[in-house]
C-alpha cells in the first residue's frame, strides 16, 4: 500500500467511525506520543497498535464532529 493509500484508507476509516480498521493500518509496535496534561485520557505515550482506537474514542467523547476548543 502506498502512503496516499494508507492516509486515505486512514481517512475512511475513520469517518466511519471503524477504529478496529484504523487500528490494523498501524505496525504491531508503535511509538507515538501524544503531548498534553497526565490527566487528559488520550495524552501521553503509545506503544501498541491495541491502544490506537483508545485514542480515538476518548477524543470522540470530548469534541464533537466539526468542533474545536483552540
Amino acid at each position: 500500500m502506498t502512503t496516499a493509500e494508507t492516509v486515505n484508507a486512514f481517512l475512511e476509516r475513520l469517518q466511519a467511525g471503524d477504529l478496529d480498521g484504523v487500528r490494523e493500518l498501524f505496525a504491531e509496535k508503535i511509538d507515538w506520543y501524544v503531548p498534553g496534561e497526565k490527566h487528559l485520557p488520550w495524552a501521553g505515550q503509545r506503544t501498541r497498535r491495541e491502544q490506537v482506537p483508545e485514542f480515538f474514542v476518548h477524543i470522540e467523547s470530548e469534541c464533537g464532529p466539526g468542533e474545536s476548543n483552540v
